[in-house]
């Protein structure tokens, strides 16, 4: 396993510019979101997941059937959604972000490019899991206890993310350098 210890941390450029970029997004949904419903660590962490979108490349037979959106499947109440909306950050390279707040059982029937275990979901993770595994679906929870591509973790003030590329590679999904660059860890995490 590859291992790059660079935490999410304000005097490291790249993540300086992340973190003005949520920062912008969080003065804007400020003005226009119900504060009490909407937390910084969850503006924070929308910001992360514009950039995991945008730094993620999918096969590129995803986008043939007319399906020019990211579908955006949510398990649990992420106020994910609020905020793209608010920060005007609802299209990455000219395709719309959908979201779609779901149950597992309707998974199948939704074809997310994306799906987020928001730390409010408390179904089976493993079965939401693997209900997307064999599809070219980005997953990303909010535990580090989850076999997911992509791991949010929170220690002490810093929001963290690990990469399991394995994962990723098996349905055909890559991520830039730059990203690969800004996890705590990108290998292959295999149990």
């Amino acid at each position: 396993m590859t291992t790059i210890k660079t935490w999410l941390k304000p005097h490291h450029p790249i993540i300086r510019m992340l973190f003005i970029c949520a920062f912008i997004g969080s003065l804007s949904a400020y003005a226009h979101a119900d504060q009490s419903k909407t937390s910084q660590e969850d503006k924070i962490k929308a910001g992360l997941i514009y950039n995991f979108i945008h730094f993620t490349r999918w096969p590129d037979n995803i986008f043939i059937d007319g399906n020019d959106n990211y579908n955006v499947c949510v398990l649990g109440e992420a106020p994910y959604e609020e905020i793209f909306k608010s920060a005007k950050g609802t299209s990455i390279q000219g395709r719309k972000i959908k979201f779609n707040n779901t149950s597992i059982g309707k998974l199948s029937d939704t074809q997310c490019l994306i799906l987020i275990l928001h730390d409010s979901f408390d179904g089976d993770h493993r079965k939401a899991l693997n209900s997307v595994a064999q599809q070219a679906t980005l997953t990303i929870s909010e535990s580090s206890s989850d076999d997911a591509m992509i791991s949010l973790n929170k220690q002490n003030q810093s929001i963290s993310f690990d990469i399991n590329q394995a994962l990723a590679s098996n349905v055909g999904i890559t991520f830039s350098a730059k990203m690969l660059r800004l996890a705590s860890s990108a290998g292959d995490r295999t149990q």
